[in-house]
């Protein structure tokens, strides 16, 4: 059975078992559905997690919980499987989601109640064959999960999240909050775990959680690269005088959306590309220009160094890799030695890297963490005043190119004179990297698991 074939089936079953009101069947669908803890693998009285799986929460959770005997992680694929949408969409109209779950609409209301009396009994089904001690989201906001939270909290089970959405500039911190208050609404859950202080404060003033149920941890999957750059030491490049062999350059790709205000809707309502329209200035709000000058750089990069490797990796998201596809101009006079790529593990992308370039993406704190030359450009709209309020600033811990050739002769630069790896970071990378990620000790991991350890004991939990 082919992925795609797989994905209907799973949508299928789960909603219609909803539709049926067969509580039974679907605790026994999630069950089957269930991957995750190997035997022996955790201690004899191991809390047993279950991981409500998307990409970064699996990251973080290995961070946090692999290897730690106190607990036995499962998951359900949020990503191939997606029970919890295949069922609300039994309940609820197909306008609600993640930017719109807030409504004065008594249908829709009464919509809400019925599924989470539903997941109530689902529930207590799904735990009588597997006890879990507590459950981890990816954020507190996903429309599919909100009464799912209230059920598992109605059955006595902490329903925490790792939340993964952490870079909020300062016209994005403004937007958001907003978002939260009037489109997406309190928590319904236990505790939000988060990366820094900047998300904390946000979720306190949208009035998402009290601020005594919000803990900064850090980024828990910064420990693996923290860990990595410190084993460096000691593996020093040739010091002879020669060029140092480069091997690959890694763009980070972007759209011309990319860390600007937008609600993404789902496709169907007549929404250009799929983006709910505001009806004032930020609907032109873009980064066109640099978009298209970023991708036309990496083309050239390939270009000129016809010996060294250029990754380009793009979100898992379909038509966010059929943009970038045009962004690069994507066609037989592409350069054999660049690649387009939008699977993987970002962090051994950025490892095997002897330079890196990115705009707004969590991965140039990866970047900086593992003492890699990182680029970002400011130039075309980034080096506008309009849109300053937007930009993701790492201060002096990248370099800045200031045009599209400025950044091919920064690349080429590094890829010629490569230095390998700085075990030491500077104290200005070690400021950037506290603000976003609250982690420059490497131990975000275990802060995580003492946090959810703590949740499910009843015991207090240590507050930043």
């Amino acid at each position: 059975m082919n992925d795609k074939i797989r994905r209907h089936v799973w949508w299928f079953a789960f909603r219609t078992v909803a539709r049926l009101n067969l509580a039974r069947a679907a605790a026994w669908l999630m069950v089957r559905a269930l991957g995750g803890a190997q035997t022996g693998s955790s201690g004899q009285d191991a809390k047993k997690l279950l991981l409500l799986s998307k990409r970064g929460l699996f990251e973080d959770a290995a961070s946090a919980f692999e290897g730690d005997q106190r607990f036995e992680p499962w998951y359900l694929d949020m990503v191939e499987i997606k029970p919890f949408k295949a069922m609300v969409s039994a309940f609820l109209p197909p306008e609600i989601d993640d930017f719109n779950y807030l409504s004065d609409d008594s249908e829709v209301e009464a919509g809400k109640r019925a599924y989470r009396d539903f997941a109530v009994q689902v529930l207590k089904h799904f735990l009588a064959q597997m006890p879990f001690d507590a459950v981890l989201t990816a954020s507190f906001s996903y429309y599919a999960e909100r009464e799912v939270a209230a059920a598992f909290e109605q059955l006595g089970v902490p329903f925490i999240a790792l939340h993964k959405e952490n870079l909020k500039t300062p016209g994005i911190f403004k937007f958001y909050e907003e978002v939260y208050r009037t489109r997406r609404g309190p928590f319904h859950g236990r505790r939000i775990l988060v990366y820094n202080g900047i998300e904390k404060n946000l979720q306190v003033a949208a009035g998402v959680a009290p601020e005594g149920n919000i803990t900064v941890t850090g980024m828990p999957r910064l420990d693996r690269i923290h860990e990595w750059r410190q084993a460096q030491a000691g593996l020093r490049p040739d010091t002879s005088g020669q060029a140092t062999t480069a091997h690959q350059a890694l763009f980070f790709a972007f759209g011309p959306k990319t860390g600007l205000p937008r609600m993404a809707r789902k496709l169907g309502f007549g929404m250009p590309e799929g983006l709910e329209q505001f009806g004032d200035e930020r609907d032109q709000f873009s980064w066109d220009e640099l978009a298209r000058s970023y991708h036309r750089a990496a083309v050239e990069v390939a270009r000129q160094m016809p010996d060294i490797r250029v990754i380009v990796k793009a979100k898992p998201v379909p038509f966010e890799v059929a943009a970038i596809r045009e962004l690069l101009g994507d066609g037989d006079d592409l350069p054999e030695n660049l690649t387009l790529i939008s699977s993987g593990d970002p962090m051994e992308l950025i490892l095997k890297s002897n330079v890196v370039c990115g705009f707004r993406t969590t991965a140039l704190l990866e970047v900086i963490a593992a003492g890699k030359p990182l680029i970002v450009p400011h130039f075309a709209e980034a080096a506008t005043p309009q849109l300053s309020e937007f930009i993701f600033d790492v201060e002096s811990a990248a370099e800045y190119a200031d045009s599209e050739e400025d950044i091919v002769r920064r690349v080429c630069h590094h890829l010629t004179n490569s230095e390998g790896t700085r075990v030491a970071l500077e104290s200005s990378e070690m400021t950037v990297l506290e603000k976003w990620t609250g982690n420059v000790d490497g131990k975000s991991g275990a802060r995580v698991a003492n946090a959810v350890h703590a949740e499910i004991l009843g015991a207090p939990v240590e507050h930043d």
